[in-house]
């Protein structure tokens, strides 16, 4: 508990904006019904909108994480350990869900009937099932948080905590997702980095996790 009221205290904005998103999407689940999200964004279609969804959604990309862990080496190991460890949490518990409980849940594309027709973006594979949770988002969590706990400033803290939920939201532009699914990948992605940060701060606290790769390692 110690580590988190820690977090709390040095990086307050972007727990504000993070409560912020939670509270607003709880309540935007419990108004409307399940579809109502993509229905509502796909009625946004226009070629710039695709483009940035088409390529911004790779911002929650499994392999994003694995490159940002080796960036993080040269800042701290700490932070590549903490960064790793909850990427495979969260993709752990992601994969469980989708392929032993829900794996029948169906995505937008087999959700509707015929009769509604959706605006799907060229190049894109949209899938149909095993819709809960969104993995994409649960990774964009996990990484801009990591992020975000790099510099404790507010305009910082406040684009991180965006870019991690415009990840989510082109998942439901895309038709990969609706929003449900989005935010209980957003609440996986915090609740994998809270469990990755007990973990490394009880049981793998060594001393040399405060130290870093030297950029001259490499240079002979």
């Amino acid at each position: 508990m110690q580590i988190v009221k820690q977090l709390l205290k040095e990086h307050q904005t972007f727990f504000l904006w993070l409560w912020g998103y939670f509270f607003v999407g709880a309540l935007y689940i419990l108004s409307f019904e399940r579809g109502h999200s993509v229905l509502l964004l796909n009625d946004f279609h226009w070629p710039w909108l695709d483009f940035i969804a088409k390529y911004g959604t790779h911002l929650g990309d499994g392999l994003v994480a694995p490159v940002l862990v080796l960036v993080l080496l040269f800042v701290r190991y700490y932070d590549a350990a903490w960064l790793a460890l909850a990427f495979i949490i969260e993709s752990t518990i992601v994969r469980i869900l989708k392929q032993l409980i829900f794996s029948d849940v169906p995505r937008p594309k087999a959700f509707f009937d015929s009769h509604v027709v959706l605006n799907f973006v060229e190049g894109v594979e949209v899938h149909s099932w095993q819709s809960m949770p969104s993995g994409h988002t649960a990774t964009a969590f996990v990484i801009f948080s990591v992020l975000a706990f790099q510099k404790n400033h507010p305009l910082w803290h406040a684009l991180l905590c965006c870019l991690a939920i415009f990840a989510g939201l082109t998942r439901v532009y895309l038709c990969q997702h609706f929003f449900s699914d989005v935010y209980i990948g957003s609440v996986l992605g915090c609740v994998s980095l809270l469990i990755a940060s007990y973990v490394l701060n009880n049981y793998m606290n060594y001393p040399v996790l405060q130290n870093k790769l030297a950029l001259n390692t490499f240079i002979k």
